[in-house]
C-alpha cells in the first residue's frame, strides 16, 4: 500500500494519514481499487470538501461500513 505522506500533505490531510490507511485497508478487503479512492480524495479536496465529507461519500458510494 503506497500512499505517500507527501501526497496527503499536498491535499492538506496529513493529520488523517492513519485514517486514510484504514480506509484503504477496508477497500482492499472489498476489492476496490486504491486508485478510485485516491481519485475521490483528490477530487473532493479540489472541490473544497472536508476530509470527513469525502470519506462519507466514499463509504456511501461503495457501501463500506465496518
Amino acid at each position: 500500500m503506497a500512499v505517500a505522506p507527501e501526497r496527503l500533505k499536498r491535499w492538506g490531510i496529513e493529520k488523517e494519514y492513519n485514517n486514510v490507511i484504514e480506509l484503504l485497508k477496508l477497500c482492499e478487503e472489498k476489492n476496490i481499487p486504491y486508485g478510485d479512492i485516491l481519485s475521490k480524495l483528490e477530487d473532493g479536496e479540489k472541490q473544497g470538501k472536508s476530509y470527513q465529507q469525502i470519506v462519507e461519500e466514499i463509504m456511501s458510494t461503495y457501501s463500506l461500513r465496518k
